[in-house]
């Protein structure tokens, strides 16, 4: 006989009761599934709720800070909201007439949401709102150290389903998450959003189920000869020392046109940067990288508190640290931080930049972003042809741009993918789109069949420009 263990059992249990759940409320129609979302979003994005939750998150997971994490739930809660507000997500979702063809949208049912330490309420309510508006169940395994935080979140959003009558199992955490549930749930449900670390991302896609994973960041910003240091630089600051730099998109490495690298430093240093010496950079680099890994203790800490660990005095207000390594080669400095620590190098040509750009991201961050300051449009462009990352932005912070903001066309996304550079299965901001499932009807039109000599000519004409080919075209 083959007996269950404690983790399947439970996983079993919450998974019939989402499927339960979700197909009550697969026959919904748009403004009853809008009335759940709002009530969920408002739930969480009420002042005091999201003040709560924010506060919750630093206490449990000692991850950035409370201030930044309340602004951000609430313009990620907003985001969503506006993103999903014109949605239609219920029966005939497009048509294409000339073609004969129409799309009706299907939800893909249960939902594994595996969610990081970092930002866990954002991930959490997200999700939730993009799970709802697509008829799906979602249920989560947060990180351990996140686990009473995401917890809330679901509490809340339950509460906001009962308060319009929705089935409350739409929404579900686990008791306690471990490993084992975590992929019991992943292997169970029909569909995985994965969060969080290179090895998490990785089990969702070895789960035998359809999954959705996020990448590992490390944005390298490009700002040339051209660029408003200014802005500039108050960007670079604002998006490295948000939360203490947790989010996979904040800025990490710096690129700058020689011609004007002075200026950039010294306008980095009045916005908050403190210019390590080299042997404060070698002190900071056996702090946070003490065996080649980034150590956990300096992840979403902030600079002073990293600077008292490497025994650098800076000034109590200080943001970021930032370093000037003398090569990409083998740095640990070039990576991924995921703490308010920045690298920064110089180029002398813009071609230079653009492959030190690609040799950063190809050794961490692959598929990711990059961005850069200048006015020099073809610029931005090349960058776009040449990088192998999913985003590049122009003239704007990564760390506050790459999830979408209100000043660009990007999605509100807690689950950057990265697509097959990055490992994962798509280059999308993951949102709501990526929840449903979609029939094509198709019927009749019009005959549309080419010519062959239509299709070949051309190639004929460069390759065979003498031969004859009237005898072999033969008929269909």
């Amino acid at each position: 006989m083959h007996t269950l263990s404690a983790s399947a059992n439970e996983v079993t249990f919450i998974v019939q009761r989402a499927r339960i759940a979700q197909k009550c409320f697969e026959g919904a129609q748009q403004r009853e599934i809008d009335l759940a979302v709002a009530a969920a979003g408002w739930r969480c994005y009420r002042d005091e709720t999201a003040q709560e939750l924010s506060s919750l998150a630093i206490e449990e997971t000692e991850l950035g800070n409370a201030v930044d994490s309340y602004q951000r739930l609430r313009k990620r809660i907003l985001g969503t909201l506006r993103d999903l507000a014109d949605a239609v997500t219920v029966g005939l979702v497009h048509e294409d007439v000339a073609r004969g063809v129409r799309k009706f949208a299907k939800p893909v049912g249960v939902i594994a949401g595996i969610t990081p330490a970092t930002a866990p309420a954002a991930a959490a309510i997200v999700n939730s709102l993009s799970s709802l508006k697509t008829r799906n169940a979602i249920i989560f395994c947060p990180n351990p150290r996140a686990h009473r935080t995401v917890g809330r979140v679901v509490e809340l959003v339950r509460d906001a389903l009962r308060e319009v009558g929705a089935p409350v199992d739409l929404v579900q955490c686990v008791g306690v998450p471990t490993r084992s549930i975590s992929e019991e749930l992943m292997a169970t449900a029909d569909l995985t959003i994965a969060s969080g670390g290179a090895s998490t991302v990785r089990r969702a896609y070895r789960s035998g189920k359809p999954a959705l994973g996020a990448g590992v960041g490390n944005a390298v910003v490009v700002v040339d000869d051209t660029a408003d240091l200014d802005a500039a630089a108050s960007m670079i600051i604002a998006g490295k020392s948000f939360d203490y730099g947790t989010s996979c998109s904040s800025e990490s490495c710096i690129l700058v046109d020689e011609s004007v690298s002075d200026q950039l430093i010294g306008k980095l240093v009045e916005n908050g940067a403190y210019m390590c010496s080299g042997p404060e950079m070698a002190s900071l680099r056996r702090t946070a990288w003490p065996d080649g890994e980034l150590a956990r203790e300096i992840v979403g800490k902030s600079a002073k508190q990293i600077a008292d660990r490497a025994c650098i005095e800076v000034p109590q207000k200080t943001r970021v640290l930032l370093t000037l390594p003398e090569t990409t080669h083998a740095e640990p400095l070039g990576g991924e931080k995921l703490s308010p620590i920045l690298a920064l190098w110089k180029f002398a040509q813009f071609d230079h930049a653009v492959g030190l750009v690609q040799r950063l991201v190809a050794a961490s961050g692959a598929g990711h972003s990059c961005a850069i300051h200048t006015n020099v449009r073809e610029r931005a462009e090349i960058l776009a042809r040449t990088i192998n990352v999913s985003r590049v932005l122009v003239n704007q912070s990564t760390g506050m741009g790459n999830s979408g903001s209100f000043d660009n066309g990007l999605p509100f996304s807690v689950t950057l993918s990265c697509g097959t550079w990055g490992g994962g299965s798509t280059t999308d901001n993951v949102n709501w789109r990526h929840f449903l499932n979609y029939t094509w009807l198709s019927e009749t039109i019009p005959k549309n069949e080419p010519r062959p000599e239509d299709l070949f000519s051309e190639y004929w004409s460069v390759y065979h420009p003498t031969a004859s080919y009237v005898g072999q075209l033969g008929g269909m």
